[in-house]
């Protein structure tokens, strides 16, 4: 259903053109049509023909934009655009999300699927499934694009939500979702359902990693981003963007249990461990954002072997998590899997940072995902890599041993991205020396203050010095970004929760006995967010700007 040519246009007319250039770059690519989605921000876009036509769904981040077609100003959701021209894509209604901000609301993930594809739906209807924010999954019936109706909610009740996938033939859907109601100590863990008849969702059962389950302890590894079921396997990826897990799993296996089990389903370290075939487990450094099978592969060079002249791989990519390069490098890695219970890295592929400059562009440079079509005419061949601020990049895959850029897109500054573009430097290249932020910088801080602060800016909290300039852009792209956030109150004998839901960080740290923002960062890493917009490290105890001239946490 998905068709190749088509997503690949959409993904050009969605990706974020932020701290971009005012004129796009390309190299063998060029831009077929776009539209303005009414501003929203797109996370999943998917293109499936339907009837003789070919449409749209693309997934949002939380907030709210007017809807010139109904007059209102809607939650953002799901947009639904019919595509068979590409030059012209035409919007033909949006779906509300949940309330809240980036992650928090919206409704950024879609899969489709027909009712003569799934075993047991009604032939000629069309579904959606998608979360609600961080709320729920969602069916929708979307056989007349122009009027979605909802079908039913598979699970709600959440925190947490992310990647799904829909295997179409079976109807099995793996919902990411929040395992911490059933006692998980993850807020990402896998919840298979037969939805096979999307009117009456069926769980099969919870699926995560021995050590995550209920009871466990230790460290628990990193919560699942989002898994990719192809023919008789299922392929996890864990930790996005660092302690990554590359997990292969026999499908019969997990969803039939163990036979031997007093309880097949029950979430045991043994039944955990039943489907697995192999695993890698990557550097700490790295993690499992996309897992994207491409199997089959012929190898030119070995074409005079005699034995193993194909091969199986996995596309792997860790997600770049912090602006301007604040971090480890972040790469796509070529997994061999040709014998799946012994997964090997056989190459990496990434953008030179100096091909554009990227660092000094603003916003994230390195790889974000993979596309996920098994469109013929791309795969095998080439894959196509979001890589925030250097644009799409189209690799040639055929020698996985030695991948190449075969071309590349990065979309030009247009009028409803520009607010977004980087900052203005705020300061010297000290934190220790404030001196006067540019105009720009004033203001986006500001936003961004009023934004988390939800009001309670008439509290005292003390002076916090100002971030050098990088510093600066990337502590308000993460207060622009709208992660898990919350006011606390850190002089109270016991710290209490002003604004939000616990994110079970432990003990507030104490910020000279003022409010403080606390935070997670998807998931990996502590963060306090300050007021202000200055970030500090939490698990380092270490400020990214300096807090009344001290360079540690009190």
């Amino acid at each position: 259903m998905i068709a190749g040519p088509l997503l690949l246009a959409l993904l050009l007319a969605v990706a974020p053109a932020a701290a971009q250039s005012p004129t796009a770059e390309s190299r063998d690519m060029r831009l077929v049509g776009a539209h303005d989605l009414q501003t929203r921000s797109a996370y999943q876009p998917l293109v499936v023909k339907q009837g003789e036509r070919f449409i749209a769904y693309i997934g949002h981040h939380g907030g709210s934009k007017a809807n010139p077609l109904t007059g209102r100003s809607e939650l953002n959701g799901t947009s639904i655009l019919d595509v068979t021209d590409p030059r012209a894509p035409k919007y033909l209604h949006h779906i509300p999300g949940a309330a809240g901000e980036a992650e928090a609301g919206g409704a950024a993930m879609v899969r489709i699927c027909s009712g003569d594809a799934l075993p047991r739906a009604t032939r000629g209807r069309t579904y959606l499934l998608r979360t609600l924010g961080r709320l729920a999954h969602e069916v929708w019936d979307v056989t007349e694009p122009v009027r979605p109706v909802p079908v039913t909610t598979v699970v709600s009740g959440l925190g947490e939500t992310h990647k799904n996938w829909w295997d179409c033939a079976s109807g099995v859907g793996y919902l990411v979702s929040d395992g911490r109601p059933q006692g998980w100590r993850t807020n990402r863990m896998t919840k298979v359902y037969d939805l096979g008849d999307p009117t009456r969702p069926r769980l099969i059962r919870d699926f995560g990693l021995a050590g995550q389950e209920p009871g466990s302890t230790g460290e628990a590894p990193e919560g699942v981003h989002g898994p990719i079921a192809y023919r008789d396997r299922v392929y996890f990826a864990y930790g996005t963007g660092a302690k990554g897990i590359l997990q292969i799993v026999d499908t019969k296996k997990l969803l039939e249990g163990d036979p031997a089990a007093a309880d097949r389903f029950a979430p045991t370290p043994a039944n955990l461990a039943f489907p697995e075939i192999g695993r890698l487990v990557l550097s700490p450094d790295w993690g499992g954002h996309t897992s994207f099978p491409v199997l089959g592969i012929p190898i030119a060079d070995d074409a005079r072997n005699t034995e193993r002249t194909s091969r199986d791989v996995v596309v792997l990519v860790s997600e770049s998590l912090k602006n301007e390069c604040q971090e480890i490098r972040q790469l796509t890695f070529l997994v061999d899997i040709t014998t799946p219970a012994r997964p090997q890295v056989v190459s990496t592929f990434q953008v030179p940072e100096a091909a554009g400059g990227f660092c000094r562009r603003g916003g994230r440079f390195g790889p974000h995902s993979s596309n996920e079509s098994f469109t013929p005419v791309y795969y095998g061949r080439l894959v196509f890599v979001a890589y925030f601020n250097a644009g799409v990049r189209a690799v040639d895959i055929r020698d996985p041993f030695n991948p190449r850029e075969a071309a590349f897109f990065v979309p030009a500054v247009t009028p409803n991205t520009a607010s977004t573009a980087p900052t203005q430097a705020c300061t010297s290249s000290s934190s220790r020396a404030p001196r006067a932020a540019s105009p720009g910088c004033r203001k986006t801080r500001r936003a961004s203050a009023r934004r988390l602060a939800q009001g309670r800016q008439q509290h005292a909290y003390p002076r916090f010095h100002q971030a050098d300039p990088r510093r600066c852009r990337d502590a308000v792209g993460r207060a622009e970004g709208g992660r898990d956030a919350q006011l606390v109150d850190a002089q109270a004998r016991r710290p209490r929760w002003i604004d939000g839901p616990s994110l079970r960080l432990g003990s507030p740290q104490r910020l000279d006995g003022g409010l403080a923002l606390l935070g997670v960062e998807d998931g990996q890493r502590s963060m306090a967010i300050l007021a202000d917009g200055v970030t500090l490290d939490v698990d380092r105890r270490a400020a990214v700007g300096a807090v009344d001239d001290a360079d540690t946490l009190p």
